[in-house]
């Protein structure tokens, strides 16, 4: 194989490797954690008031079943028909869950970004069993879904999702016209305490001179 032809497909490889790493899975929650390098924000659902996220399905309720429980007194109970979509008011990068009590159907992952997991959820052999989700992505995600199959058998099943996590809103940095104004605010109270209660000094900006 030629030189050329070898760096070609190197060169694929990692292009493919690349566009595969736009989104992992972590199944690990202590992994999860230590790769996230931003903080985190989160909600355990146990006063029904949301922050920084926003929940739309068919079905929504806050119960106190310890079967649908990870942390705390509730969980967000769905039920397994229905869709469910989160959606956050800011660019979050990771995110984690517990889904609970998954009983007659999987559930497929999408979100805003595109990104797809077929059957990212399977029915589990416990009926009360409890499944750690993450993810972590290269693009920032406004929305993800969650999306189970309608059957017969399925119509009042319900499943809980507890202990969500998220990456935090940023917090506001001034900008460079903000540290200007509030440096030469700080300029002038200086001049002023310098000259005394007896004087006077005006100070003349750039334009005035």
């Amino acid at each position: 194989m030629s030189a050329i032809k070898y760096l070609i497909m190197v060169m694929a490889l990692l292009f493919v490797g690349s566009a595969k790493a736009g989104l992992m899975r972590h199944d690990n929650q202590d992994t999860f954690t230590s790769e996230v390098n931003s903080p985190l924000a989160f909600e355990g659902f146990n006063d029904n008031q949301l922050d920084f996220v926003s929940v739309e399905s068919g079905y929504i309720r806050f119960r106190t079943n310890s079967s649908l429980v990870s942390e705390g007194e509730k969980a967000l109970v769905l039920r397994e028909r229905n869709s469910v979509t989160f959606h956050f008011d800011h660019d979050i990068f990771a995110l984690s869950f517990y889904l609970n009590e998954l009983n007659s159907t999987s559930l497929s992952y999408t979100d805003s970004a595109g990104h797809e997991i077929r059957d990212a959820f399977a029915i589990t052999e416990v009926w009360n069993a409890s499944t750690f989700f993450a993810l972590t992505s290269d693009v920032g995600l406004r929305s993800f879904t969650l999306t189970g199959t309608s059957t017969a058998s399925n119509a009042n099943a319900v499943f809980g999702i507890d202990a969500l996590q998220f990456t935090a809103p940023a917090t506001d940095v001034p900008s460079p016209a903000s540290w200007s104004i509030f440096a030469l605010a700080l300029a002038m109270l200086a001049m002023f305490k310098k000259s005394g209660p007896n004087q006077t000094r005006v100070l003349l900006l750039p334009h005035q001179r």
